[in-house]
């Protein structure tokens, strides 16, 4: 896992999102609206797995939460398990 202080700090600013891969793709490949998702969480995973910038968005979707969607190439369940590795050692 990162270090935690280098994962704040990628997050801190959002000037990533002007170069990430998902800037010009439909918003709903990314927030599904169908209950299962599964086709637009490949789609969204696929974008993501192109982008330059898929940590500096994976270090924002850690520290700010979002409670849906497909931030840094993982989806909010997979997100949970970094962010509680992540809060465990905040806490240590």
């Amino acid at each position: 896992m990162a270090d935690v202080d280098a994962i704040a700090e990628l997050a801190s600013t959002r000037r990533w999102r002007t170069m990430s891969a998902c800037r010009d793709v439909e918003s709903n490949v990314f927030f599904a609206e169908d209950p299962m998702g599964l086709f637009e969480e490949q789609s969204a995973k696929a974008v993501c797995g192109q982008c330059f910038v898929i940590d500096d968005c994976l270090a924002y979707a850690i520290t700010h939460d979002p409670p849906f969607g497909v931030w840094g190439g993982m989806t909010t369940a997979e997100r949970r398990v970094v962010r509680k590795t992540w809060l465990n050692t905040l806490a240590s």
